[in-house]
């Protein structure tokens, strides 16, 4: 008999897992308590950009997936929460969100009802909350934590290939959880509790952050240094197995700035101080950038100040691509830009996905990579791939020379830019004099 799944939260999680459980046969109701969003998305019109949703949301609209404002009235066989869990002034973890959603499904619990948490959450959020939630029902229900792994952009892919991580209350839940992702990916691996599953998710996403944060620490150290820290990183990486560390880079999203902090704060509700602390490496980077900016400009007998700047690539990431600007470091650069510029200095603000609607709503006038009018200051802030297909001469020509280009993700050729008048060029360590096709490090001459 065909299963009614209902998933409550329709964001970046929640949706993909609806489209992904609908294409696998299940009758899927999404609910989603934004009126606007709910409305657009029935009307097959997804609020995020994600690879291949579009399609596969109009698809299983007429085809086994609803969307709701409210949980209807109906039997429903799995309920799966996927708010979200927000930091909050204090940069501790909100649930208000979650005990909403639990509260929610509550009247229409059944016998043998499966609940399933995907929401990242501290460690023992589902024991010590959810569990007394849903017992005050005096119904009894399986419960899971199975946490979701995407990446934005390539999460429709993902979600059919990556291991799924399953962790129940008991070994119903476990079977029953596993059971239902069994025929969305071919591997399900279960874990011996609740909490275990709770933390894989904090230990995804924060070793990546401080994975990242030592790229970024490696290339302040080498700008002291006079060392290239990208080629020096490629270089120690090239037939070297024992070594995978990225290229620096400003790093962001919401799951990369939350995560980490509900590790160290998960750990310290338990007694237990984190010696490693990725967050505030990345914040130092986006300074670091700036100052230089700020330097590279006087250099070329500017003021930044009144500077005509342009900002490209304002969603916390390029690659894969996504409109996704929620704690985008690139938004943390205009701000800090913002901070040292008069008032009436013109921002310009440009994304290959990011709308224009969305960039005006940031202050920004909306500008073309190659058509670009008197900019005194260039910030290449992602590494999306249509950079590599973009005219760079033509950018070039668009910029008020003399200009500097500030690459963070080393997206162009720096050789080809030092060859060309009046562009002084900026990387993670490396910065090309204007007038000379030799590159130098920070502080030190050509």
């Amino acid at each position: 008999m065909k299963k009614t799944v209902c998933v409550c939260g329709l964001g970046f999680v929640g949706l993909t897992l609806s489209v992904t459980l609908a294409k696998m046969g299940f009758d899927v109701v999404g609910v989603e308590k934004n009126a606007d969003t709910a409305r657009s998305l029935q009307n097959g019109q997804p609020h995020f950009h994600e690879q291949g949703l579009e399609v596969a949301l109009r698809t299983y609209l007429a085809r086994g997936l609803s969307i709701h404002t409210h949980i209807p009235r109906r039997a429903i066989d799995i309920f799966v929460i996927a708010v979200s869990t927000p930091l909050n002034e204090d940069l501790q973890p909100t649930l208000t969100y979650l005990i909403e959603a639990v509260q929610s499904i509550l009247p229409h619990l059944k016998a043998g009802a499966l609940v399933i948490l995907r929401s990242t959450v501290p460690v023992g959020t589902t024991r010590s909350i959810v569990l007394p939630l849903l017992a005050s029902t005096g119904i009894d229900v399986r419960v899971a934590f199975c946490p979701e792994r995407t990446i934005e952009g390539k999460a429709l892919e993902e979600l059919a290939r990556l291991p799924q991580i399953i962790g129940g209350l008991d070994t119903d839940s476990v079977r029953d959880a596993s059971e239902l992702f069994r025929k969305v990916t071919p591997v399900v691996i279960e874990v011996s509790s609740l909490e275990t599953a709770e933390m894989i998710k904090l230990i995804d996403n924060s070793f990546r952050d401080y994975m990242f944060a030592f790229s970024n620490d490696l290339a302040m150290a080498c700008s002291a240094l006079g060392v290239d820290a990208s080629e020096a990183i490629r270089a120690a990486n090239t037939g070297y197995s024992r070594n995978n560390i990225p290229v620096p880079g400003p790093v962001g999203g919401i799951c990369l700035t939350k995560d980490p902090r509900i590790l160290g704060w998960s750990a310290g509700q338990a007694g237990y101080q984190l010696r490693i602390s990725s967050r505030p490496i990345h914040e130092a980077y986006l300074n670091f950038i700036v100052d230089r900016c700020e330097d590279a400009v006087n250099q070329i007998g500017k003021q930044l100040a009144d500077c005509k700047v342009c900002i490209s690539g304002l969603a916390f990431k390029g690659n894969p691509p996504t409109d996704d600007l929620r704690n985008s470091p690139s938004l943390d650069v205009l701000q800090k830009l913002r901070a040292r510029m008069l008032p009436s200095a013109r921002m310009y603000g440009h994304d290959f996905v990011v709308t224009d609607q969305s960039i005006r709503s940031l202050g920004l006038i909306p500008a073309q990579l190659e058509e670009l009018d008197g900019i005194d200051l260039l910030v290449i802030a992602t590494n999306h791939a249509q950079y590599s297909r973009s005219d760079m001469i033509k950018v070039v020509q668009g910029l008020n020379r003399p200009a500097v280009i500030c690459d963070m993700w080393r997206v162009w050729d720096m050789n080809l830019i030092a060859s060309l008048d009046g562009i002084m060029y900026l990387s993670d360590s490396v910065e090309v004099a204007p007038t000379s096709a030799m590159a130098r490090m920070s502080g030190v001459s050509a």
